[in-house]
């Protein structure tokens, strides 16, 4: 069995099922004619350049050898589905940047009301008005008449509002996140089903451009 042994000693991946390889000044060289399919694997699926490799014959190498995510014993690899590949780890770190990426937006932008005032239309602000709305609902549906609905402009603190003017703010921090909403589940979409690493690095991530 052949083995790639990257430069750091701690990566190998196996060449048997792609082209035959030959050593050319201690490195590996391709020398078939589908050694395009093997660097592109490797490359795709690893995230490993050629020149980060040379050749090891060595069917009986150590098992700390090989790549992240799998185990060699006797001759069979096996894929630890519990550790994630390159390309899985890549595409939960954009994904996380995509998250990240809202969440900023959000929190540099928000809107202005009837008003005048600055209002917040972060998640946590939309959670809050949710929940006051639906306890201040629940309190007049029990017949309770000493239930007040708050909410509060930026870096002010709560007032109370009467139930007409908190649903038309409501309603227009919910119509204003939407598409920035959507442009996040888009972009998390085209992460996940990105096949390699290269189709992973064309995915930008520009809230700016939402509109």
């Amino acid at each position: 069995m052949k083995f790639l042994i990257g430069s750091d000693n701690k990566r190998v991946v196996v060449v048997g099922d792609f082209s035959p390889v030959k050593i050319k000044d201690g490195n590996l060289a391709p020398c078939a004619a589908n050694d395009s399919a093997l660097w592109g694997y490797l490359l795709d699926n690893c995230g490993y350049q050629k020149e980060m490799f040379t050749a090891c014959e060595d069917a009986n190498a150590p098992a700390d050898l090989f790549p992240q995510g799998y185990t060699y014993d006797n001759g069979v690899f096996t894929r630890d589905e519990s550790i994630p590949t390159p390309l899985v780890a890549a595409q939960s770190k954009k994904q996380t940047e995509n998250a990240e990426g809202l969440a900023q937006w959000l929190a540099t932008h928000p809107i202005t009301f009837t008003d005048g005032k600055l209002y917040g239309v972060e998640e946590t602000d939309q959670k809050e008005m949710t929940v006051n709305l639906t306890q201040y609902d629940a309190s007049i549906a029990c017949g309770d008449t000493t239930a007040v609905l708050k909410w509060h402009s930026k870096k002010a603190a709560d007032t109370e509002w009467n139930r007409n003017d908190f649903v038309i703010l409501y309603n227009q921090i919910t119509s204003y996140v939407a598409p920035y909403k959507q442009y996040m589940s888009d972009t998390k979409a085209a992460i996940y089903a990105s096949a390699t690493m290269d189709e992973l690095t064309t995915i930008t991530i520009d809230y700016s451009s939402v509109t």
